[in-house]
């Protein structure tokens, strides 16, 4: 059959399947993309966030705290908080190393201590 008769809509029937979905996940995950990035530039613009400290300025008016504080300030709270949980777990972990216990738990043992010495029978 001479070529003018073939249909011409097939240029190339080789296809890869696996190339293809690949392309389309790559295009649909642009698309995504784009699409995240123009809604959340038309949220910073709808309530007029230009930096990020507008940004963080409106956020904390909204969660009642003061919007005066600086990240200096927070960094600070933080820190003293670090530093308290972090002395707490390095005195747990010296106090298992040395032997030594809490009141808790010197009550507890004692509290055992009585429960298995009226369980003995007595003589």
């Amino acid at each position: 059959m001479p070529k003018f008769y073939h249909p011409s809509n097939h240029a190339n029937p080789n296809i890869n399947g696996a190339l293809e979905a690949f392309e389309a996940l790559t295009i649909a995950t642009v698309n995504v993309f784009s699409v995240s990035m123009m809604a959340g530039g038309g949220f910073l613009w709808a309530f007029d966030i230009a930096t990020l400290d507008d940004m963080k300025r409106k956020v904390r008016v909204n969660l009642g705290v003061n919007a005066d504080r600086t990240d200096q300030d927070a960094e600070e709270e933080i820190e003293e908080w670090f530093a308290t949980v972090l002395a707490r777990k390095e005195f747990k972990a010296l106090r298992g190393e040395k032997g030594i216990k809490t009141r808790a738990e010197k009550e507890q043992e004692e509290r055992g201590a009585k429960e298995q010495e009226e369980k003995k029978p007595k003589s």
